[in-house]
């Protein structure tokens, strides 16, 4: 099976005969190709041996069983490739000769042909050009008449609802239109004549009417001029009376709060009199209570100051005393600062002397000792010297 797959044959018809006539329709629906039919029968036996196989490629055996499987099936897909591509050569290099011989011939040909067919399209156009001219022609000619004819046709609906000016200027412009003739309308005379006509008769009403119109609105206008100046002359004479009725009113009116002001006003000055009266018994009474109030403020005052000045004057009695005991503590402590500065010069002599282990000298500077921090130097005054203590 494997040489005959990487050698692609043509069957034999001996070996067609020799297969099955199922197996002979299923290679001739795979190729029409005499040269792949060794190969279609191939692939019929593929197709019963591999297709749909499920390979245990988790085990050595089925893993080299899948590759093998596939060797086969690689090696046949690149046979055919191979022999088709043979095949195939020649079939392309005849393709592409035809193709580059037809196009020079066609190259050559249409150089011959253009230059003719030029000459026949510019001619064509040129006849068409004068054709499509003459028919512009001919419609311009029977467009402008329609267009004059449609206008005449069209103006009353135009100028409908426009001021009677302008009805009379387009009537007046209708009236100077030339004479209608076969030479201006040609063709179109009859049917020019019969628009201008109906446009003239036509016009002519509308401006009637518009003046009938405008007469008949000027009277109504006038109508209504008269109705509105007879309408001003009562509103005028209602006013008048209005105004006198509101005159006499705004007079009276005026009396009578002019007599109710007197009264307020009369009423108003009893009420402040009253008022006035009242507070100037209340000032009385009140000025009285202050001058009750300020006596006694100033008796508390004089008694506050009293006392005040006896303090002030006990402070001071307090601190004259104060500062003469200071004075007083000051002398005692001075003496007794000189009166020990002297003891302890004498004892600091015995001791220069060698009498330190004499009792009247140890006495004396254990008393020194004892009381060295009882007297407290003058500020500013160097302290006496202390004493060397002896050891007992």
């Amino acid at each position: 099976m494997n040489t005959e797959a990487q050698q692609p044959e043509v069957l034999t018809a001996e070996e067609i005969a020799e297969l099955e006539p199922a197996v002979v329709q299923a290679i001739h629906q795979i190729t029409t190709v005499p040269e792949f039919t060794r190969t279609a029968l191939a692939l019929i036996e593929f197709e019963r041996a591999y297709k749909d196989n499920v390979y245990a490629v988790a085990t050595k055996p089925g893993m080299e069983e899948a590759k093998a499987a596939r060797a086969v099936l690689r090696g046949t897909r690149t046979s055919v490739e191979k022999r088709r591509k043979e095949l195939t050569a020649p079939l392309l290099k005849r393709q592409r000769d035809l193709k580059a011989d037809g196009d020079a011939i066609m190259s050559r040909i249409a150089a011959l042909e253009d230059p003719i067919d030029n000459q026949i399209k510019a001619e064509e156009a040129r006849v068409e050009a004068e054709r499509l001219a003459v028919i512009q022609k001919e419609q311009a000619r029977v467009d402008g008449h329609r267009a004059r004819i449609a206008a005449w046709r069209n103006l009353p609906g135009e100028i409908a609802g426009r001021p009677l000016a302008g009805m009379r200027l387009a009537l007046q412009r209708l009236e100077e239109q030339e004479s209608i003739t076969a030479e201006n309308f040609e063709e179109f005379a009859q049917e020019a004549s019969d628009a201008y006509a109906a446009c003239l008769g036509r016009v002519r009403d509308m401006v009637r009417s518009a003046e009938e119109a405008e007469a008949a609105a000027e009277r109504a206008r006038q109508i209504e001029a008269e109705h509105a100046a007879q309408a001003q002359r009562i509103a005028d004479l209602e006013r008048e009376a209005k105004e006198r009725r509101e005159a006499d009113a705004r007079r009276e009116r005026e009396e009578q709060e002019a007599i109710e002001r007197k009264e307020r006003e009369a009423r108003e000055a009893a009420e402040r009199a009253q008022r006035e009266a009242e507070a100037e018994a209340r000032r009385q009474v009140e000025e009285a209570e202050r001058a009750e109030r300020e006596a006694a403020q100033a008796a508390e005052r004089e008694r506050l100051e009293r006392e005040a000045a006896e303090q002030r004057e006990r402070a001071d009695q307090a601190e004259r005393q104060r500062r003469e005991d200071a004075a007083k503590a000051e002398e005692e402590r001075q003496a007794s600062l000189t009166l020990r500065t002297a003891a302890q010069a004498l004892v600091d002599h015995c001791l220069a002397k060698g009498m330190g282990h004499d009792q009247p000298v140890m006495d004396m500077n254990a008393i020194l000792l004892v009381t060295e921090g009882d007297i407290v130097p003058t500020k500013g005054k160097r302290a006496a010297a202390k004493p060397a203590r002896v050891a007992r």
